[in-house]
């Protein structure tokens, strides 16, 4: 080798170590500056959010875009602004920064989506919230609230079946969701599936058994049959029955429920020597001795969660303390409740098991 070469290749292992070292310092203090950022981004959200939360949210605003002067194309400050903005019902600026946050992938898309969806639908723009609840869904399956609001959707729309596939998605992902079981219980109440509202109702209100949505479950539950008896003659009775004939895998059951309801109306002696919860107790366990006597075993929200929790509670010898506990906003109800109160203990010491 030359010296020349010699040389040359001594400055250029020089340069290259002090490249490095450069590139090193370089990185270095970006990865400082961006943390600053981050750091100053983040006081920036918890003081509008503290803001927001004390209802000054014009003061939230004006301290988020401080945030955005650092970062025009944070998701968590667009999202935040729009939740402000919503507050205020400016429903324009909302959308336009829900927009933002929902348009690149990151932690706080789905809930942006989510914003953007419920916006479009409380506005009238139920289409548009469908298409954006459906785009969410495929993006994030797991996010239960996303199924619910899709379901809302769809539900406003009047498209009862895939509602009810929505709903039963988010109850499946998250059964705590007292919600999803209510709104599927008052869609199957509405298309005449009674069994299937038996059972989400009934879940519902082991979750929720006081306000005015329990009362109105409570009195779903005392009509469910859409029986109608008409007096045709001195000894003739028409009983008419409807029944849900598409894809109701409880159609049988459906049957007794109605047939179950025509026999008290035909003996109004019978039935009106019976309590609301008596009737709903004798109800609830004939409906449950049928499914259990079923030979075919079936999977799904209604089986895996409703049914199999509902024949360990009646073989338990719990079924009458569970009617009493569900239909609690009854005053009659909460009276038995107090006045039983070893079969109340029992029946939370089951739950606790």
């Amino acid at each position: 080798m030359s010296r020349i070469d010699k040389q040359s290749g001594n400055i250029l292992q020089k340069y290259t170590v002090m490249h490095n070292l450069f590139l090193s310092c370089l990185l270095l203090f970006c990865s400082f500056s961006v943390f600053a950022q981050d750091a100053e981004i983040k006081a920036y959200v918890a003081e509008g959010i503290e803001l927001h939360d004390a209802g000054e949210y014009q003061a939230a605003v004006k301290v988020y875009e401080k945030g955005l002067a650092l970062d025009k194309k944070s998701p968590l400050l667009h999202y935040e602004i729009a939740f402000s903005y919503l507050a205020m019902k400016n429903t324009d600026k909302a959308i336009f920064h829900a927009k933002k946050a929902a348009k690149n992938k990151s932690k706080h898309q789905a809930e942006a989506m989510m914003m953007l969806g419920n916006i479009y639908d409380q506005t009238g723009k139920t289409d548009k919230a469908v298409e954006i609840y459906a785009e969410a869904t495929e993006k994030y399956p797991e996010f239960a609230l996303l199924h619910f609001n899709y379901g809302i959707a769809l539900y406003n729309q009047g498209r009862y079946g895939d509602a009810e596939q929505a709903f039963t998605e988010s109850a499946s992902l998250d059964y705590s969701h007292a919600s999803s079981h209510y709104y599927l219980g008052i869609l199957a109440d509405i298309t005449g599936q009674k069994t299937k509202s038996l059972l989400a109702l009934s879940f519902f209100l082991l979750l929720e058994n006081e306000g005015e949505r329990a009362v109105n479950a409570v009195q779903k539950l005392q009509n469910f049959s859409s029986t109608k008896i008409e007096q045709k003659g001195e000894n003739t009775m028409e009983i008419n029955i409807n029944l849900v004939a598409d894809d109701n895998e409880f159609t049988a059951t459906d049957l007794l429920l109605s047939l179950q309801s025509a026999k008290e109306l035909a003996d109004e002696g019978e039935s009106e020597k019976l309590t609301m919860q008596e009737k709903l107790i004798r109800q609830t366990d004939e409906v449950l001795h049928f499914l259990a006597e079923s030979k075919e075993k079936k999977s799904g929200l209604y089986h895996d969660l409703y049914l199999d929790l509902f024949e360990e509670i009646r073989t338990e010898g719990h079924l009458e303390t569970f009617i009493y506990y569900i239909t609690m906003s009854n005053e009659a109800s909460l009276k038995w409740l107090e006045e039983h109160p070893e079969e109340t203990e029992k029946f939370g010491a089951f739950f606790e098991e």
